[in-house]
């Protein structure tokens, strides 16, 4: 990547940052290929070295929020329209949530629940059979072994499967909260 294609790039990424520091910012980058090229090096190497565009920007980004901390302004959001807009959606979503949202989570977290189990006592199957071995009431050994091993494979891929689905039940219901939260938010 040549330095002009790094400033510009570097340039769009800090564009939040007000156009006196970042003037400032982008100089310091321009000094730093000079350098470079004083240095018998050429522009590729010299943006290897500062990492990228997006890498610096982020840098750059981080050092200039812990240096500039911004003063307290008094925003919108705490007027008092905006807290009763954020308490009617709270009690909207509130009815909504209990009315359309509630009946179904719990149908699905009680389906999850349900097939969990039943890959969990699959699973241990040959516990039962091995019982029943000890007991003596065994009629066809064989056959009961396969079909044991069946119910075993079965319980084993059917657990392995809702601890995955439940990974994803968690994300969603995770990303609902919260595009709940951010409704409220406004």
């Amino acid at each position: 990547m040549n330095k002009k294609a790094f400033i510009r790039e570097l340039d769009y990424h800090i564009r939040k940052i007000p156009k006196i520091d970042r003037v400032e910012i982008l100089h310091e980058v321009e000094e730093h290929f000079v350098l470079g090229d004083l240095d018998g090096k050429t522009e590729n190497e010299v943006a290897m070295e500062l990492g990228g565009p997006k890498v610096m920007a982020r840098d750059v980004l981080l050092d200039y929020q812990a240096t500039h901390p911004q003063t307290e302004r008094p925003r919108a959001s705490h007027s008092d329209t905006n807290i009763a807009r954020a308490i009617i959606a709270g009690c909207a979503l509130f009815l909504f949530n209990l009315i359309f949202v509630l009946g179904p989570a719990v149908g699905i977290i009680g389906v999850y629940i349900s097939f969990f189990a039943v890959g969990v006592s699959l699973s241990l199957s040959p516990i039962a059979w091995v019982g029943s071995i000890v007991f003596g009431t065994v009629t066809n050994m064989v056959a009961e072994f396969f079909v044991v091993l069946t119910l075993c494979s079965l319980g084993v891929l059917l657990t392995i499967a809702m601890v995955y689905v439940g990974k994803y039940l968690f994300k969603g219901f995770a990303a609902y909260f919260k595009f709940n939260a951010r409704i409220i938010k406004g």
